[in-house]
């Protein structure tokens, strides 16, 4: 009898014990990301100048993030969401290969932006029901983060150099002076 009483206390705490299962009711008009949807940004990337493509034709961490970059503008949410780590990592080799004359303010608060934009971007990708609209709006942002540093270097490639800039200043001080 007391095996019998063991057996059924045994069964009870089985039966107890027994996982529940959890129902996650998914948001309203919540739509899974989907591979195969034509959305994807329409920030259009700028073009490097002549001289920036000079300067860094030799930089292969900027062919690489320039690539991944592209890679995203084309792509729809499902595809953005995959590639997001790469070009941060990407980014960082840009970053950390950033040759001397390219160490500058105006440069590296750009890649700043860009390391910004894709935080923002990878914790709306990080949520448990991401938002494909929110997601190509985020990767519009980076795109424009993206065209900024562009222009930061084409403006630099574009720069007058120190030994121009003083001979062209000292030009200037020589016509004053005769005109004087």
């Amino acid at each position: 009898m007391k095996s019998y009483l063991y057996l059924i206390a045994l069964c009870t705490i089985l039966i107890s014990c027994k996982d529940k299962v959890q129902v996650v009711a998914t948001p309203p008009g919540y739509t899974p990301l989907d591979s195969l949807s034509q959305q994807k940004s329409d920030i259009k990337l700028y073009a490097l100048s002549a001289q920036a493509q000079k300067d860094l034709a030799d930089s292969d961490d900027f062919q690489h993030l320039h690539k991944k970059i592209l890679n995203i503008a084309k792509a729809n949410p499902f595809y953005i969401k995959r590639q997001l780590d790469s070009v941060s990592e990407a980014l960082q080799n840009f970053e950390s290969h950033l040759r001397p004359k390219q160490k500058i303010k105006p440069i590296e608060s750009r890649i700043l932006v860009l390391n910004t934009e894709i935080g923002l971007l990878q914790n709306l990708i990080d949520k448990r029901f991401p938002n494909s609209e929110n997601i190509l709006n985020n990767n519009g942002r980076l795109l424009i983060a993206y065209n900024s540093l562009i222009v930061q270097l084409n403006e630099l490639s574009l720069a007058i150099p120190e030994n121009i800039k003083n001979e062209l200043l000292n030009d200037s001080q020589d016509l004053r002076e005769l005109n004087n």
